[in-house]
């Protein structure tokens, strides 16, 4: 059996969370890193992947600075708009939302250094 499956027999299917007392006690019994307990999740994720659309599937894991790990896919669903326009059009707003935010930072900046002056 593989690192995989046998990871697969300790993670429930509809799992994304993991807390960091559960990795101690998942890569103890799987004998694995930290670091290959983190690829293992990532490729968890991939298995759960649901892309009808594109075919590309995609699967993420993370870890944070306590320790708990989350798993990450992508998931398509026939019927919802996904064409180039659609994500250039979403692009294009959170890009001009950050330099919105860009540009207000920088004015304080400026007016703080006035002040000091």
């Amino acid at each position: 059996m593989s690192k995989l499956e046998e990871l697969a027999t300790l993670i429930t299917p509809k799992t994304y969370q993991i807390t960091p007392k559960q990795a101690l006690l998942i890569t103890k019994t799987l004998q694995i890193s930290d670091d290959e307990f983190l690829r293992l999740l990532a490729k968890f994720g991939l298995d759960r992947a649901y892309a009808p659309i594109s075919g590309f599937h995609v699967g993420s894991a993370a870890v944070t600075v306590e320790g708990a790990y989350f798993i990450g896919n992508n998931m398509e669903f026939l019927g919802l708009p996904l064409s180039a326009d659609t994500i250039l059009l979403k692009m294009y707003t959170i890009l001009m939302l950050l330099l919105e935010i860009l540009l207000v930072l920088v004015l304080l900046i400026w007016l703080m250094l006035i002040h000091q002056i």
